[in-house]
């Protein structure tokens, strides 16, 4: 349901502004973080630090290497929320 996805879209663009200036009016579920938005390998790391800063949520390598939309970051973030609904953070497996 998209009513629960629009706070997380706020705050997905508040990173995308805060950190990599971008362009507020230029960031739509549907853009393409590398084509479209112009961030690289390092750019999503920073990304996935943001939002765990932000969420609470740690993007595991897998998931970064999926994401290629913002609509795939906000997809992410409520799986995670679904999986954890305490909002406690997540324990981290020993890879």
């Amino acid at each position: 349901m998209m009513e629960n996805h629009d706070p997380i879209f706020e705050q997905v663009i508040d990173v995308l502004v805060d950190s990599f200036d971008l362009p507020r009016d230029k960031i739509r579920r549907e853009s393409r973080l590398y084509e479209e938005l112009d961030l690289d390998s390092l750019d999503a790391i920073d990304l996935a630090v943001q939002l765990k800063q932000l969420t609470g949520i740690r993007l595991r390598e897998e998931d970064l290497q999926h994401i290629r939309t913002v609509e795939d970051v906000i997809q992410i973030i409520v799986s995670s929320r679904e999986k954890n609904p305490t909002g406690a953070p997540q324990a981290q497996s020993e890879d």
